[in-house]
């Protein structure tokens, strides 16, 4: 649906009370007891005082023309830019820095109501149109001022903006749940795997290497990412990186390992995942085994994940990284690394309870997903004016 609508369309500097303006260009060293002031990696969700940085009383007063009052709203300048997030009273009196802009609406505009138009497709995609850079993407002050939204009259925007707060209650409702059961999740997972009973043997033992390699039919080429496991090379990058040097890659087939020797902020030694299609072409310089049949492969697939390998590959990576961004350490060294083997019942019965966990996390994580998109479904509706909603009249009699 194109962005029409019966509503008027107003400069985000005319709706302002104040001029948009960033804040601390140098904070200087956090403060335990100073002045909390909000950044761009802050922005995004709820605020929340305790997880912001602090800068001195006379750092934040030197700056005091950005400093923040219940209902500003703050927007990213660069970083994910223009996220936006609403101020809280319990930060009133606190800065920013100067990636991020501060808007304080007039009283004829509902900030509730600014701060979800802001955070809609439409405008996000102008903010971005307008953003300039190439390593380090940045909005000006100057070109925000500029950005424009629909603004309907009061009354319908505090109803907009109450309606939408339903929603975002139910999403808010939601991922809180889903984090409580991740926090349940991981700690069933060192509970449930760590246990120092079980004999311990070589990954090499109970494992066979893969080396086979393309056999020229038509696969899907993939790569391994720390956070999804299998993706499609051309998912990943935009475009399939392989080439010619395809022919070399190895064939993996359905419930087969691959360990990615690349390190990330998830995965610092490397990861290790199952492939769930019914087969791949990943890079040779992957580590690729599958597991004896006799073991159950839900249970290690936890394992793995869990980082339970992590101290042992640590030790077996010899100088960090390579030039093409591997762990140095190659497949002996990884097949020397040691695992424990419970009995075949005890696998069944950890792997079923983790399972189920992460079903249900999975299902948690759909719902939200559900709810954010009906949530922009609805605005779009809402802001075009192709859904116009009726604010409730207070009777005369009852008016101050």
């Amino acid at each position: 649906m194109s962005w029409h609508t019966t509503q008027p369309f107003t400069p985000l500097a005319t709706i302002a009370t104040a001029p948009i303006v960033y804040g601390i260009v140098q904070p200087g060293e956090n403060v335990s007891a100073g002045v909390p002031f909000v950044q761009t990696r802050d922005i995004g969700g709820v605020l929340d005082p305790a997880h912001l940085d602090r800068t001195t009383d006379k750092i934040a007063a030197a700056y005091g023309r950005s400093s923040l009052i219940a209902g500003d709203i703050l927007i990213a300048l660069r970083g994910e830019i223009g996220s936006s997030a609403l101020v809280p009273e319990s930060l009133t009196g606190a800065n920013i820095s100067r990636g991020v802009a501060r808007l304080r609406v007039s009283a004829q505009h509902d900030p509730h109501f600014v701060h979800q138009v802001l955070s809609s497709t439409h405008v996000r995609r102008e903010i971005d149109s307008l953003s300039r850079g190439s390593a380090l993407r940045e909005i000006s002050i100057g070109a925000l001022r500029t950005v424009t939204i629909p603004t309907p009259s009061l009354p319908e925007q505090r109803k907009i903006a109450e309606i939408l707060r339903v929603w975002d209650k139910a999403i808010g409702t939601t991922e809180t749940l889903s984090s409580l059961k991740q926090k349940r999740f991981r700690y069933a997972l060192q509970r449930l795997l760590s246990s120092e009973n079980w004999p311990r043997v070589t990954l090499g033992r109970v494992t066979e290497r893969v080396v086979r390699k393309n056999d020229g039919r038509d696969h899907l080429v993939m790569t391994i990412s720390a956070k999804s496991g299998f993706v499609a090379q051309a998912d990943k990058y935009r475009r399939d990186m392989a080439g010619k040097s395809a022919e070399t890659y190895t064939l993996l087939r359905k419930g087969e390992f691959a360990y990615n020797k690349g390190n990330s902020l998830t995965y610092p030694q490397g990861c290790i995942f199952p492939l769930r299609q019914p087969t791949a072409l990943v890079p040779s310089v992957y580590v690729a085994f599958r597991l004896d049949p006799e073991l159950n492969a839900n249970y290690y697939e936890h394992l793995f994940s869990a980082g339970l390998l992590n101290r042992q590959l640590a030790q077996r990576i010899s100088a960090g990284v390579r030039n093409n961004g591997l762990l140095n350490i190659n497949a002996t060294e990884f097949f020397d690394i040691r695992v424990p083997v419970p009995p075949r019942p005890e696998q069944d019965r950890v792997a079923k309870v983790l399972d189920s966990m992460t079903a249900e996390i999975a299902l948690l994580d759909r719902k939200i997903e559900l709810l954010r998109t009906q949530k922009r479904g609805l605005m779009q509706k809402l802001l075009t004016g192709d859904v116009r909603v009726i604010p409730e009249v207070v009777p005369e009699e009852e008016q101050p």
